[in-house]
Formats: structure tokens, sequence, C-alpha cells
């Protein structure tokens, strides 16, 4: 199943979307062993995908909860789709940062902290 839902999202019927589902690398959380939770997967941001028999969770680090997102395998596949592309006009960015080995390949030009574009990538610094 890892395979499958690698760098996808889990998308319910009313559009919310969770993820972008990665392989989970961290110990998992003693909320989650306590409940008898497996995690499978993670979202890079604390959070968990976890399973217990045929159900399947999204268990949020901030508040400990878990969010029931399918039950049975097949329904949770069902839900795995590509991430909605996130778009944005240019007068929405106020500032960006751009890691530096990137800016200098780029050729960015460095000021302060942030990085302000000189081609068009990312936004100026106010």
């Amino acid at each position: 199943m890892e395979n499958l839902i690698e760098g996808k999202v889990f998308r319910t019927y009313e559009g919310e979307e969770f993820g972008i589902l990665r392989a989970t690398n961290s110990s998992s959380p003693d909320d989650l062993k306590s409940g008898g939770w497996i995690p499978f997967a993670e979202d890079g941001c604390g959070n968990f995908f976890a399973r217990r028999h045929d159900s399947f969770v999204f268990w949020d680090h901030e508040t400990g909860e878990a969010l029931l997102l399918a039950v049975g395998e097949e329904r949770f596949l069902a839900g795995i789709c590509d991430p909605s592309p996130v778009e944005l006009n240019a007068h929405q960015v106020k500032s960006a940062w751009i890691h530096p080995d990137l800016a200098r390949d780029l050729g960015e030009v460095r000021t302060s902290w942030n990085l302000r574009a000189s081609r068009g990538i990312g936004a100026p610094v106010p």
C-alpha cells in the first residue's frame, strides 16, 4: 500500500485534504500505541496516518485526536489522490525565503535574512 500512497493526499467527500503522505520514519507517539493504532504514514508536520483493524485515521499531534478517514482499505485507497494545486498571484505573496544554495543556483541576490527575487522568483522583502 505504501507505494500507492507516497506523495499523495487523502481527500474526504467534502474535499478536505490530509497529507502529503510519506513513509513514517518517526517513532509512533504513546497516544497511538496505547490506543492500538499502527502508524503507516506521516505528513511531515508531526501528524500520522494510522490503522487499527479496518479503521484508518488521521492523528493530529497538536490535539492528540484521531479523525476517522475511512473504514476498510478499499475505501481508504479510494480517497487517495494527487494534491490539489496551489495557485498564488504575485500580489498575494508578501515575502519568501529561498534556500541559499537554490538562490545561488538561480542567481538570486541576498538581502537581509530573506532573498530578493532578481528574476521574478519569490517576492521583495518589504
